[in-house]
């Protein structure tokens, strides 16, 4: 058989250019959303209020992951995506109608603390959406293209707050731009990718069959929806490792016999090892929070995982404030608006250079692992730059390596590393990661933060965030390890139950 004539149906580049423009398009609406809401917030309620907005924001993002892992169990994952951005658009749209009719503050409070929450549900449950798509053998390659698309989309947010600030008022702005690209971006995922979906034929592979053999007698018929949670509609048990194999490592081997390929026999055996790892596993487990952190506690990759999250929580929330504070100092609300919106366009456009030269290159070239490293590096050269010269530029700076770098360099491969974990036990890593640690975190660091506001120099700040980067680089290497042992065919199965 001749495999290479497979190669062109091999990537799905139909589904990821929709996904794409769907991604896009609510990376849109959530940057106009932080851009607006982080403006009005330090303009009219003060940074002084920050560390107390920042717990706030904490203390939402956990009710967002409880009701998240509940509205899992119930939705498949596009039903599920489709819902979240309609709540999004909902929760962002009211208070900024309220500040219309009441003089209060509260309004700008709501605005800011309600879209942090709504963030970080979006966060979470488009990692579980894309690993549910994917295989890891194409995640690599596919992760860091699909993500620029929240590159142009943040870019587009910026360029749109910056030229209509001074035609509208920043709530009109925001009501406006969500009202138009939220829906659109629905209609993306609701409508045009299940169709591609549905009409999808697939050639299952064995999990014993070597690489470069395939079933060519037998072809699949289109697999039913699967839950959040990694469970199939209407199935009381869902068999994990039949679920894999119906969507196959493309057996196209590049150091195969026909010396043609997309994938290595190493990154076959990584495979088959996940598969060979999720049938000793029992699946089916319901993804409450707290059984899901009794599984993060019991599992390496998942507990280093969180450390690291700790540590980048508290750098990223001390240069945020150092950050805003630096900014509000030294500008008015409308130059405060101009010089962020002009910032996010540029800064973004930076970072989609980055997602489609840099980050590639590094996964494919020294792997995931060496991109997690690079962005560690830079989250600490960032504070070291405000460190040493405290402007508004270096401020700038700063913001980046926390922000459009991470978006960059580690959010394209962040979720890749909750391939290590079993496939039923991802929606509730990381909704313990990114909805129970993250939030938590913030809560320690606003405390500690309110704490020495009345003493702590934006001097001091920016040193403890370059201190931190230095821990956040060995628990970066600790989850790097931790990665390669949970996805090796050598190494031990993760949260194995004996």
């Amino acid at each position: 058989m001749n495999l290479g004539a497979r190669r062109s149906n091999s990537v799905p580049w139909g589904r990821t250019a929709q996904l794409w423009t769907g991604y896009g398009l609510m990376s849109l609406g959530l940057e106009t959303a932080r851009l607006v809401a982080e403006t009005l917030f330090v303009s009219r309620v003060g940074v002084a209020y920050l560390p107390m907005i920042f717990a706030a924001q904490a203390v939402i993002r956990v009710a967002g992951s409880w009701g998240y892992l509940h509205l899992a169990r119930r939705s498949t994952t596009t039903r599920l995506l489709v819902e979240i951005i309609a709540g999004l658009g909902l929760t962002m749209i009211v208070p900024a109608a309220a500040t219309h009719i009441t003089p209060a503050l509260w309004p700008y409070a709501v605005l800011y603390g309600i879209f942090e929450g709504a963030d970080t549900v979006v966060k979470i449950h488009w990692g579980v959406y894309l690993l549910d798509l994917y295989q890891p053998s194409e995640a690599a390659g596919l992760f860091p293209v699909l993500f620029t698309a929240a590159g142009v989309g943040r870019a587009l947010g910026g360029a749109a707050v910056r030229e209509l600030s001074g035609l509208l008022a920043l709530p009109t702005i925001l009501m406006t731009i969500l009202a138009g690209a939220l829906p659109l971006a629905a209609l993306f995922f609701a409508t045009i990718v299940p169709r591609r979906n549905r009409s999808s034929k697939q050639v299952p592979i064995k999990p014993t069959a070597p690489p470069g053999t395939i079933e060519a007698d037998s072809f699949m018929k289109p697999r039913p929806p699967t839950t959040s949670a990694g469970l199939r509609t209407g199935s009381k048990t869902s068999d994990d490792a039949t679920r894999r194999l119906k969507r196959p490592l493309d057996p196209l081997l590049q150091d195969g016999p026909s010396g043609e390929g997309l994938v290595t026999k190493s990154v076959w055996a990584d495979e088959q090892a996940l598969v060979a790892r999720d049938t000793a596993q029992p699946s089916g487990r319901k993804p409450h929070l707290v059984a899901a952190m009794a599984r993060c506690r019991r599992s390496r990759l998942c507990r280093n995982i969180a450390l690291a999250t700790v540590l980048l929580v508290a750098i990223r929330m001390t240069i945020r404030l150092v950050v805003l504070t630096k900014l509000r100092a030294s500008l008015d609300e409308r130059a405060l608006a101009e010089l962020l919106g002009t910032y996010s366009a540029m800064a973004h456009v930076a970072a989609l250079l980055l997602q489609l030269f840099v980050t590639p290159a590094i996964a494919k070239r020294k792997g995931i692992e060496a991109a997690n490293v690079t962005f560690a590096l830079g989250l600490g050269v960032g504070a070291v730059t405000f460190t040493l010269w405290p402007t508004v530029i270096a401020a700038l700076t700063a913001r980046f390596f926390i922000a459009e770098f991470k978006s960059a360099i580690k959010t394209p491969i962040s979720a890749i590393f909750y391939y290590g974990e079993p496939f039923g036990d991802r929606a509730g890593a990381r909704a313990v990661v990114l909805g129970v640690v993250s939030p938590l975190a913030a809560v320690i660091t606003s405390a500690v933060l309110q704490s020495v506001a009345g003493i702590a120099t934006l001097s001091s700040l920016s040193i403890a965030a370059a201190l931190l980067s230095g821990f956040y680089l060995a628990a970066v290497w600790a989850q790097n390890r931790a990665y390669r042992s949970a996805t090796t065919a050598s190494g031990p199965p993760i949260d194995a139950e004996s």
